[in-house]
């Protein structure tokens, strides 16, 4: 969640100056265990093959790349997609030339339709713990949605708490897990399976709705630091790596945590990705 007096904190690392990077407490390689699991932390770069999955304007999955829920996520209208399934020609190098990114084109869709897509791309992700998520656990079986006032299975009224609109949020109601995702979430980083599942799996319903880390001075961090431990966060893109160190290391300080004493994983990725 948003808070207006984040906009005013301060980078520690910034704020100690030369004389703590000198003392080599911020070094990119901090010890001699971080020389030799660098590459393993920071992960290789590899050549990635496109991957996607493809939706309808109603929420309704068409196609997936290799039959796995990856990459970036494609709308596409019913009659493009029956012309390329009716010739042969279902690839998705042809269904992405018949399509539109999510980005691009989701003030297309309902809120509903947002939702349909938002929970199938979180359906069975493999939260933390190593359990895979059961949708049947979310608040009425799926994710609610507000999108520029398109609302969707009733999603937190932030402006009713005089807050501003965050990525996402979570609530438990009557035992169930309320996560809402925002129009800001898609403001800040693209709309990739990975994405989402980082966010709104593992932030949101395993951070907030099952660990209960809500507290911002003392556990909030943990949601963040969860995202990057978590099996999807070497495939999110840039954008999202960057805002989750970013919010990692903030929220970290504000529970009363030294510079220190910031592990040295968290260490490195921030330096890679945001430094």
């Amino acid at each position: 969640m948003s808070f207006n007096f984040l906009k005013n904190f301060k980078n520690p690392w910034e704020a100690t100056g030369e004389k703590v990077r000198n003392s080599g407490v911020l070094r990119n390689v901090v010890d001699e265990w971080a020389q030799k699991n660098q590459a393993k932390i920071l992960g290789q770069e590899v050549e990635v093959t496109e991957q996607g999955i493809f939706f309808n304007y109603l929420g309704e999955m068409l196609y997936t790349t290799n039959g796995s829920l990856k990459g970036q996520i494609y709308l596409i209208e019913n009659s493009g997609f029956h012309v390329l399934k009716s010739s042969n020609s279902l690839s998705f190098k042809n269904l992405k030339d018949f399509s539109k990114t999510f980005d691009e084109n989701w003030r297309q869709l309902t809120a509903e339709s947002i939702s349909k897509i938002f929970t199938t791309s979180v359906k069975d992700a493999l939260l933390n713990n190593n359990q895979k998520l059961n949708v049947e656990n979310l608040y009425n079986s799926c994710i609610s949605i507000d999108f520029n006032g398109k609302r969707y299975n009733e999603p937190w009224d932030y402006k009713a708490d005089n807050q501003t609109e965050p990525n996402a949020s979570t609530t438990v109601v009557d035992g169930k897990i309320k996560v809402s995702a925002f129009q800001n979430m898609i403001g800040e980083y693209e709309a990739t399976v990975e994405n989402i599942r980082c966010t709104l799996a593992i932030h949101e319903f395993y951070g907030h709705g099952i660990k209960l880390w809500n507290n911002d001075y003392e556990n909030h961090w943990k949601c963040y630091a969860a995202e990057v431990d978590s099996v999807y966060f070497q495939e999110t893109t840039d954008s999202l790596k960057k805002t989750v160190l970013k919010k990692l290391w903030e929220y970290y300080c504000m529970a009363g945590n030294t510079a220190n004493s910031f592990p040295t994983k968290y260490n490195l990725l921030y330096h890679k990705y945001v430094d």
